[in-house]
Formats: C-alpha cells, sequence, structure tokens
C-alpha cells in the first residue's frame, strides 16, 4: 500500500491518495472496533480528518507522525479550521492517537511502537490545551468565526453558535443547514464594521507578543540622510520621475509600460533586468525590478496611475530627497519586495508572501547600531520556516527542487533590501551560472540608519515590543542610561545629541539619578560608565557624593578616588565587593569572560574575593558564586566558590 504522496509535482496523486485513505480508514474501523469497541466508529471517525489533514497540510507521508505534527494539528490546525465545540479535542486528539497505534500494530508506522508510544504520550499530555485551543476564538478561522459568533434571528430570538449546538440534541442534516442558514442571514444583516470586525480578526490574528531587551533610539536625520544618498532604489525612482516628464507617459490598459518603452527604461534606471529575445517579452510586468520600481513609486505616491497614463505625483519633487528615500523604503517593507512578482506557480505565490511577510523578523535583530548576522543563518532560518509552514515541500521526495530556489529567492529579497538602503551586505559571494542567472553566498548583514528609521513600526506589528526613544535631545536619564548600556546608544550620540543645552552638571545630576533607586546592576554599571564617557568629573562630584547614601554606593567611592575627588580613607567605609558582582552578574551569560574577569579581580586583590562574597548581600551574589563554581579553570578558586555559595544560602536563610 502506498502510504507517501507528493501532491506537489504529481497531478494524479489526489486520486491515488483518496483510494488509499479509504481502504486505510476501512481497515483502522475494524480494528478500533476490535481494539475499543468502537463501534460507532468516532475513533476512526477522528483518524480520518488527521489523514486528510496529513495530506492537504502536512507532509502527505502516512507513515510518518511526529509530535510536531500532533501539536500543528490539535493546537493550530483544528482550532482554526473544524467548525465544533471545544470539548471535541478530545476525540480529535484520541484520533491522532488511535491512527498512530493502528499503524504501529499493523507494521506501517516508520519509528514503531516507540514512535507510537512517545506520540500518544504527547498526546495525552497536550488534550488538555488542545480543548482550551479549540474554544479561544483568538484561533478561529473565518468559517468558524462565523459559527461563533453571537447572532439573534429576525425575532430578535438568539440563534444557536458553535458552543450550544450540543443543546439541540440530534439534529438532521436539513436541520442543521437551516440554523446554518439564519445564521449565514443574521451575519449579512450587521453593519459592515462589525462584519469587517470579525472576519480581520479570523484573516489577521493578533501576533504573539515577543518582548526585546533593548532601547531603539531613532537615528539623527543627517544619518537617515547620509543614507538615502546612496539608495539605488530613490536614484531609479528620479530616473522613472524624470522619465515621466511634465505630462506623463502612456502605459497599457493593465497599468504596464509599454513595450516600445521597456528596453530604454532597463537601460536609464539600471535595472539589471535580463531582456529577453525581440519578440518574446509579453509585458513589462515580467521584469521583475523594473515593475518592483513603478509599484512601489506609485505606492509611495512618486507616480500616479491612471487609466492610460503615468504621471509624477503632484508632491513628489518638493518632497526632501531623505523624506523621498523614507516614503519608498516604507512603501518597500509595506508592500513586499516580491508583490509584483510573475510567480511562475501557483505554489510560489503564498512562499513568496511568507517571505515578504518575515522581512520584520529577519531584520528585527539588527536593530540596534553595530549589529550584524552572518546572511547564511539568517537564510538558514527562512529556509527552516517555509519548511514548517509548508511541510510537504519540506519532507517531499522533491524537497530539493524548492529549497534551492527559496534561496535564491531570499538572497533576491536581501539584494533589494540592500538596493533601498535598508541592509549593507559585506562578503557575499556571487557566481554566475551557465544559464546567465546569478547565484550568491556567504556574507555578513548589517542594518542602517534608513532601517533604524523605518523598521520599527513593522516590527512592532510583527508581535516585537522594544522601548523606543525617538527624540534623544529631552529624554530623561534612565532612558538614556539603558540605551547606552544595552549598546543601543554609542556615547559619541549622547554627548553630542543628548540635552545639549544643559549645563554638565545638569546632566550628570539626570544620570545620577539612576543608580540612585535602580536594582538592576546594569543601569548602575551603566551610569557610572556614561559618568566615564562625559568626562568632567568635577561637575559631576556633587551628584555622586550623594549616591554614598544608596545602593550605588561603591560605585561612586571608586569614582571619586579614581577621579582624585576623595581621599581613599575618606571613603573606605563605602567600598564593598558589591561592584565586583555587579559587573560579574552581566556576564553570567558568558561564563569564560566572567572567570576571566574574576581571575584578574583576585590577582590584585589584597584578600579573599570568594571568602568576602558570600557574605554580600545582594540578590546576584548567589548566581555569581554558582557560575564562577563551574567556570573558574582554577579547581581550587572553583571548589572555593560552590563553598561560598551554599555558605551564601544557609546565610541567607537564617537572616530570615
Amino acid at each position: 500500500m502506498q502510504l507517501r504522496f507528493d501532491p506537489i509535482t504529481d497531478e494524479d496523486d489526489e486520486d491515488r491518495f483518496l483510494v488509499v485513505r479509504d481502504e486505510l480508514l476501512d481497515e483502522l474501523a475494524t480494528w478500533a472496533e476490535t481494539r475499543f469497541g468502537d463501534i460507532e466508529g468516532e475513533r476512526a471517525g477522528s483518524a480520518g480528518v488527521f489523514v486528510d489533514w496529513k495530506y492537504g497540510y502536512g507532509d502527505a507521508q502516512l507513515d510518518v507522525v511526529t509530535r510536531h505534527d500532533a501539536a500543528e494539528f490539535l493546537l493550530e490546525w483544528c482550532p482554526r479550521k473544524v467548525s465544533a465545540p471545544a470539548d471535541a479535542a478530545v476525540g480529535l486528539a484520541a484520533g491522532v492517537a488511535t491512527y498512530v497505534e493502528f499503524m504501529a500494530d499493523t507494521g506501517r508506522l516508520e519509528g514503531g511502537a516507540a514512535t507510537a508510544a512517545e506520540v500518544m504520550t504527547f498526546v495525552a499530555d497536550i488534550t488538555d490545551d488542545a480543548v482550551a485551543a479549540m474554544g479561544d476564538v483568538s484561533k478561529f478561522g473565518i468559517a468558524k468565526s462565523l459559527f461563533a459568533t453571537p447572532l439573534d434571528s429576525s425575532d430578535g430570538s438568539p440563534l444557536p453558535d458553535l458552543f450550544s449546538l450540543d443543546d439541540l440534541g440530534d439534529v438532521t442534516d436539513d436541520e442543521f443547514q437551516e440554523v446554518l442558514r439564519q445564521r449565514m442571514d443574521a451575519f449579512n444583516a450587521l453593519p459592515f464594521d462589525e462584519r469587517k470586525r470579525v472576519t480581520d480578526a479570523a484573516i489577521h490574528p493578533a501576533p504573539m507578543r515577543v518582548p526585546l531587551s533593548f532601547v531603539h533610539v531613532h537615528p539623527s536625520d543627517d544619518d537617515v540622510a547620509a543614507c538615502v544618498a546612496t539608495s539605488e532604489l530613490v536614484r531609479m525612482v528620479d530616473a522613472l520621475v524624470e522619465w515621466l516628464g511634465g505630462s506623463g507617459r502612456p502605459v497599457t490598459g493593465t497599468g504596464a509600460f509599454k513595450l516600445t518603452d521597456v528596453a530604454e527604461l532597463v537601460d536609464l534606471l539600471g535595472t539589471g533586468d535580463r531582456l529577453p529575445p525581440e519578440g518574446k517579452l509579453r509585458t513589462s510586468r515580467e521584469l521583475p525590478i523594473l515593475t518592483l520600481v513603478a509599484t512601489v513609486a506609485e505606492h509611495a505616491d512618486a507616480v500616479d496611475l491612471l487609466t492610460t497614463k503615468m504621471r509624477v505625483g503632484s508632491e513628489w519633487s518638493s518632497r526632501p530627497v531623505a523624506e523621498r528615500g523614507f516614503l519608498l523604503a516604507d512603501a518597500l517593507l509595506d508592500l513586499g519586495a516580491f508583490e509584483s512578482w510573475e510567480y511562475g506557480t501557483q505554489l510560489f505565490e503564498p512562499m513568496l508572501e511568507l517571505l515578504d511577510d518575515g522581512v520584520p523578523h529577519w531584520l528585527v535583530g539588527l536593530l540596534p547600531p553595530g549589529t550584524e548576522m552572518e546572511l547564511d543563518d539568517v537564510i538558514d532560518m527562512a529556509v527552516e520556516v517555509c519548511r514548517e509552514q509548508f511541510p510537504m515541500i519540506g519532507r517531499s521526495p522533491s524537497t530539493d527542487l524548492w529549497t534551492g530556489p527559496i534561496r535564491n529567492h531570499l538572497h533576491e529579497l536581501f539584494g533589494i533590501l540592500e538596493m533601498a538602503a535598508l541592509v549593507e551586505i559585506h562578503g557575499r559571494r556571487e557566481e554566475t551560472g551557465p544559464d546567465g542567472t546569478t547565484r550568491h553566498d556567504g556574507g555578513v548583514i548589517r542594518g542602517t540608519a534608513l532601517m533604524r528609521a523605518v523598521l520599527p513600526p513593522f516590527a512592532h506589528a510583527a508581535g516585537y515590543d522594544f522601548d523606543e526613544l525617538p527624540d534623544l535631545a529631552e529624554a530623561d536619564g534612565e532612558v538614556i542610561v539603558m540605551a547606552y548600556a544595552t549598546g543601543a546608544l554609542d556615547a559619541s550620540d549622547i554627548v553630542g545629541r543628548w540635552r545639549t543645552g544643559a549645563t554638565p552638571s545638569e546632566r550628570t545630576a539626570a544620570i545620577t539619578s539612576v543608580p540612585a533607586t535602580t536594582d538592576d546592576p546594569g543601569l548602575r554599571v551603566g551610569a557610572f560608565g556614561l559618568l566615564e564617557e562625559l568626562g568632567d568629573p568635577v561637575a559631576a562630584e556633587p551628584a555622586v557624593r550623594q549616591l554614598l547614601d544608596t545602593p550605588a554606593a561603591s560605585h561612586a567611592a571608586l569614582y571619586l578616588v579614581a577621579h582624585g575627588l576623595a581621599e581613599p580613607a575618606d571613603v573606605d567605609g563605602f567600598v564593598t565587593i558589591g561592584v565586583l558582582v555587579d559587573h560579574l552578574s552581566l556576564l553570567l551569560d558568558e561564563p569564560e569572560l566572567m572567570a576571566e574577569m574574576f581571575a584578574d579581580a583576585n590577582d590584585g586583590a589584597a584578600g579573599d574575593l570568594i571568602d568576602e562574597m558570600w557574605r554580600h548581600d545582594q540578590p546576584e551574589t548567589l548566581a555569581v558564586l554558582e557560575a564562577l563554581g563551574k567556570a573558574l579553570p582554577d579547581k581550587r578558586l572553583a571548589k572555593a566558590a560552590r563553598t561560598s555559595a551554599m555558605k551564601h544560602r544557609s546565610w541567607l536563610a537564617n537572616r530570615r
């Protein structure tokens, strides 16, 4: 019996699947009746839903079932697609468990009984979650949302919804269809805005929120303008605008350029599109970059597309070049780089849409200045997302036919982002194949000032939460210190752009207000690091001295001594091991660096730092001692750190 299918490339595949499906489920029904007494065929029916999902939405391999398959089916697909009460998830979960047990028992399941046991245990563990997901309206698809929305009949009485169908008892198909008709009539009678609210929530469910621990500092206007000056997209649109002239140029009825103008435009704009042999080009829309430039220009109001003419937008030429670059980059991210492409195959359309939707996810990690990523790592991540979203491609026998083009399209995508000056790509290798097409490999990707200006609203819409600092000039001290401590802001930016009209004493007072009250060691360390960058210890002295009565007293005392503003003997009583604990706690995720920092400090210390540390009352002390016990290469010191960690726990317990 054939158990693996390839619906992507085989036109007759579905017919063979349906034959196998019926045969397999008939056999399963007989087996389940004997095994469970499933006379009504409920388990076989639920297993059939899973089999249909495997073929239509999964990998089409009926002999392969994983925990991921079970989770995707029960926690994502069923809540979105299956119009049934929440507790129907119990039966659907039983169907999955029944299917894998049956397939193992009949020698058909890859991995045999061990895999069946693993999947069945997992299904049992997530059944309660599946019930909750089935009742979560935020997961409903359109049809299911319509069935769950509270609606009234024409006489004002409430109509049965998805969750009250059981109250109707046994209903015939005709009665069920009548309930469905009444609900559709009632839904269509709702005001447009109310109908749109229901359908939009199903089509565009709210993304899961992901908090990010950095402060995004908006770049300066000068940095954005300098970046826009390098934008190939701006240059191309400017060339298009100049070509259109004052009266515009004719276009076809579909908005494409006239074929007689195409060669001139490709050359004038420098799009790099490869023109086919004369007479082979059917429409200018077959040229991806030329079409993209025109589409983005229209979306940004650089041009207006009329019925038979394209003309320059009324306000475009009067806009500053930096604003034009911002609007074009914003339009590109809003539309997607592949929005106007001819896909070639129906399957590539949703796949390229997925890649376009992924751009905020690929780029959000580049928002902090100075960050970079290996381009191949980003592309590997994107390919894996495609495999997860389209498992029939990722696991089918023809998978290599698809992952290669996906990688090529991703390189094209990042090339378009570079063309718009949203990213910089360094060290990428390229090779021209025998067919004249270019292949890319490797490279490092970095975000630009323009990207940092344009991307934040797209990142927020994609589900990312992070603090923003749009106006550096008037930001408060805590935001400035946090931005500096997390690397979102360089000291030079703070010195040159933050409260430039304030006196040095006023600026240092704003910074020292942070360590006076914070419990965050990173902010304490960051504040004093920033004071060093401002470089005016005399102006800072009054505010720093006030910190001698706060948890930041050790930092303050060492700062005063380092700058000759206090004698060591005068502030010695304020100095504790806390400063070292603060610095070490910031390296808990980098144990080798933490061990190296401690070793350097210990070599120059007069006493036993580890012994001193266990009596230090600070929340981070225990984590630091435990980490040192694992990371220190000196076995004697590592053992001492582990002993001190135990002593610290006992000391804390006795103090309570």
